[in-house]
């Protein structure tokens, strides 16, 4: 079956996922944090977007279109396949064109605190894979490939320490670039 953007219903392993970050919470100079891959509360589902062959503009409008005030400070990109390998699964889920949801989190039925740690376990191994399949641009920063690092227009990154990017309207520095932390 097709979905409404044209992708099939199901999210094949290859296909890159991306999990907008939205606040320094979710990542740091090491990279992407657990908590940024950690389901929904409400729902039990962690929402991600299918990043595939779109100009990186288009990705970054998706974004800010569907995540509003809450303005994406970046994304962490991981194959379909890494979900999958922590007996996580994707189901497609349009409208919003693109989106996906992470399901099949560990509950919390007879030890909450038990399903709290498998739940976080599963975000870390999720989070520590993000941008690893880029190959040799990776460079050891938890997910952060400099060589691929992109900003929206108005970031500027420092040469030399693309880590650090100034955001030019109001002065303010962020740990990382725009994207994978691409």
């Amino acid at each position: 079956m097709t979905l409404p953007s044209g992708l099939p219903e199901h999210v094949g392993d290859e296909e890159d996922i991306a999990r907008f970050l939205t606040s320094s919470g979710q990542y740091n100079a090491s990279g992407v944090k657990p908590a940024a891959f950690l389901p929904n509360p409400h729902n039990g589902e962690t929402s991600v977007f299918r990043h595939g062959a779109q100009p990186l503009e288009s990705f970054q409008a998706i974004g800010q279109r569907e995540l509003g005030a809450r303005s994406p400070q970046g994304a962490a990109i991981v194959k379909a396949s890494v979900v999958r390998e922590v007996d996580l699964e994707l189901r497609a889920g349009e409208p919003p064109p693109l989106h996906a949801d992470i399901i099949g989190w560990p509950g919390q039925i007879h030890d909450p605190e038990l399903g709290k740690a498998e739940r976080k376990e599963r975000a870390a191994l999720i989070a520590q894979r993000a941008g690893e399949h880029f190959g040799s641009e990776a460079n050891g920063h938890g997910g952060v490939t400099p060589n691929r690092a992109v900003s929206p227009p108005e970031w500027e990154c420092h040469p030399g320490n693309l880590l650090k990017c100034h955001f030019l309207s109001t002065g303010a520095e962020s740990p990382l670039p725009w994207s994978n932390m691409v």
